[in-house]
């Protein structure tokens, strides 16, 4: 079981779910004025890039504009460039938050300097 659980959540796709943990947790903060805000700058990005965030699976339609840090890098930034002022100085707040109590999870979601997520690849302990 260990074994093909590993095979599904390879440390790419944790990165990737991170990322996506990060604007779920982001959203469930929100007010109906930074819902309305974030909704009105998502759907402002391309269509490729917005459906493929909401893809989030290899192999699925434009997820390749997601699958590495740097397509997640580029992603975000575009993102928070396309949010209302007041969203987008929420959201750079909380990505400050998020990775203070979090963790290294969201850094290494768009960064390769923090390495990958730890994989679930079953490790024996040692007697």
């Amino acid at each position: 079981a260990a074994r093909a659980y590993d095979a599904i959540w390879t440390p790419d796709n944790i990165a990737q779910r991170n990322f996506a943990v990060f604007g779920g947790e982001f959203l469930m903060k929100q007010r109906v004025r930074g819902l309305r805000g974030f909704f009105d700058g998502f759907f402002k990005l391309p269509l490729p890039l917005w459906g493929g965030f909401l893809a989030g699976w290899p192999g699925l339609p434009n997820n390749e504009r997601h699958e590495t840090w740097s397509a997640r890098l580029v992603f975000g930034l575009t993102f928070v460039s396309k949010l209302p002022l007041p969203v987008a100085l929420d959201m750079l707040a909380a990505i400050v938050g998020y990775s203070i109590s979090e963790g290294l999870a969201l850094p290494q979601s768009v960064t390769p300097l923090l390495g990958l997520p730890e994989g679930y690849e079953y490790k024996e302990k040692g007697m």
